[in-house]
């Protein structure tokens, strides 16, 4: 949390990233975020019963979650990854298990984390720490599930 921060609390002051910057920060996690979508999904199918249903809702709101990143690549001007190019059977859970699913959530994680030291615009900032905040009740819910 900047000086900034503190001191307008939720207004804002200075210069923030173009719209086209936005694009180009986001695109990639929305990018990364659909291939972990594609773990859950092979997880919430292969799994069965109270851990099924945890990572359906994990897989809810992940999908919640990039669209709202969608939303600010459009809203931007810019057009959003949107996964056509992933192909479900390549994520295999049975295989790959948890730490695949782990190693697709620490990907976001590596493309969030510096997300909070650019100026990004007040509404991206917002969606950001959302999006963040959900992220961490996933990789806590990955460390729940694999034991």
């Amino acid at each position: 949390m900047g000086i900034k921060d503190l001191f307008l609390q939720k207004g804002w002051a200075g210069r923030t990233i173009s719209r086209s910057e936005t694009i180009e920060h986001i695109n990639p996690i929305i990018r990364s975020m659909n291939a972990s979508m594609q773990w859950w999904a092979a997880a919430e199918k292969s799994l069965t019963g109270d851990a099924a249903s945890q990572a359906g809702l994990a897989l809810k709101t992940l999908r919640m979650d990039i669209g709202k990143l969608a939303e600010m690549v459009f809203s931007s001007g810019g057009v959003a990854y949107n996964g056509t190019d992933l192909e479900p059977s390549s994520f295999d859970f049975q295989v790959g298990g948890w730490e695949a699913v782990s190693d697709a959530e620490k990907a976001v994680t590596d493309l969030l984390s510096p997300q909070q030291d650019i100026e990004h615009r007040m509404q991206t900032r917002a969606v950001l720490a959302a999006v963040a905040a959900n992220h961490e009740t996933r990789l806590e819910l990955i460390r729940t599930l694999s034991r």
